[in-house]
């Protein structure tokens, strides 16, 4: 298997790629939390978000098969004045992630962040994650917050 390509990209390149439903279905199974239900992404919330700037898209290939992306928002948080950059969404597919996709798209969303003149760049990861082990593991970044959820019935 070669290694993955990584470029930007848009929504509608995610969208019509023809392994999305696949794709999406295993980040669900692997990110997704039993309390917000079933994934459905909101495709037209996506655009929109995209087309006023706040929302970049950049994808990881492999033979021209879409196998990764990170959704990076970049935006003025109205407590702080200078932009901060966060994803919305990060996943590699299972079978890819020795390609070094992840990060191949990790370090691209850093990029255009720095470029965009962000100050840094936040990234969750779910506890006992790969990805949570790895950023454990990387001199870059520091963990500064816990994330809590708590569930309306």
């Amino acid at each position: 298997m070669s290694g993955a390509t990584i470029r930007r990209c848009t929504i509608a390149d995610l969208e019509n790629a023809p392994n999305i439903d696949e794709l999406l279905a295993e980040y669900a199974a692997e990110a997704g939390m039993l309390e917000l239900g079933q994934a459905v992404p909101q495709w037209w919330l996506y655009r929109k978000m995209e087309s006023t700037g706040l929302l970049h898209v950049i994808g990881a290939f492999v033979d021209d098969k879409l196998v990764g992306f990170i959704n990076l928002v970049v935006m003025q948080r109205p407590h702080y004045e200078g932009l901060i950059a966060s994803y919305e969404s990060f996943f590699v597919a299972d079978e890819y992630r020795s390609t070094g996709a992840g990060t191949g798209l990790l370090r691209t969303a850093e990029a255009l962040s720095k470029s965009m003149g962000a100050l840094g760049l936040f990234v969750n990861a779910a506890i006992g994650s790969r990805l949570e082990r790895m950023l454990d593991a990387s001199p870059a970044y520091r963990n500064t917050h816990r994330v809590f959820f708590r569930e309306f019935q």
